[in-house]
């Protein structure tokens, strides 16, 4: 996995290392990608990642508005499975090019069909929200999540931050990372100096999430650039 260490511990972001990777299983068989994920905060601190969803309807739920409520209608009306594979993550072993899920696909597609628990915080949720600042200011929109890996237990992820702003595209390329592509240069340039302007939001600053649009408690000014925190 492209994963960094950076000042907050080794991290992953989920739209470049983890979201549209190729799910597997035992037998290199492929079983879907990663369309999103659902996370866990029944314990008041940072959501932790509980599980992958892997199926059309789950990806139809990345889209806004009118698209994405016709793209799952007709998902659900089509599909043989109306629901997403919902598959726990600490089953799944990550590698830098897909998740591996140790057993055959039809054990897969059998065990994990239970559904998302409604109201449960989705990364679907929040990518391509609309951030405003304290100030009632909207100030970007939600590009990737940062989530960091727990010393020791590589199967647990929690949600970290955000990253705001105009580095999305080059971000989820990794233009922004600092072990990130050396070209083309033309991209390169491109990509980080549109990365000046993307700023790293603590999740403890989130003070509200809405359909599509996040709440934080402090201005865009006063919060840190995505650079300074990659270095």
């Amino acid at each position: 996995m492209n994963a960094g260490q950076g000042r907050r511990g080794e991290h992953v972001h989920a739209m470049r290392d983890l979201v549209d990777h190729q799910v597997v299983d035992c037998n290199d068989e492929m079983v879907g990608k990663v369309d999103d994920l659902v996370f866990d905060g029944s314990d008041g601190g940072e959501p932790v990642v509980a599980s992958i969803l892997v199926g059309v309807p789950a990806l139809a739920a990345r889209f806004e508005g009118a698209a994405g409520r016709w793209f799952e209608r007709i998902a659900r009306r089509v599909l043989a499975d109306p629901e997403p594979h919902n598959i726990p993550l600490p089953v799944v072993q990550r590698t830098e090019q897909s998740m591996v899920v140790p057993m055959p696909r039809r054990e897969i597609e059998e065990q994990y069909t239970n559904p998302v628990l409604p109201g449960a915080l989705r990364l679907s949720h929040l990518v391509g929200s609309q951030v405003v600042d304290v100030d009632e200011q909207p100030v970007g929109r939600v590009g990737d999540l940062w989530l960091v890996a727990e010393p020791g237990d590589p199967t647990s992820l929690r949600l970290d931050a955000l990253v705001v702003g105009a580095a999305a595209v080059g971000d989820r390329l990794g233009y922004s990372h600092v072990d990130g592509p050396a070209g083309p240069t033309p991209l390169r340039l491109l990509f980080r100096a549109l990365g000046r302007h993307a700023r790293f939001v603590p999740w403890q600053l989130v003070t509200a999430t809405a359909p599509r649009v996040v709440h934080v408690s402090r201005r865009f000014a006063d919060l840190a650039e995505l650079s300074e925190v990659e270095q």
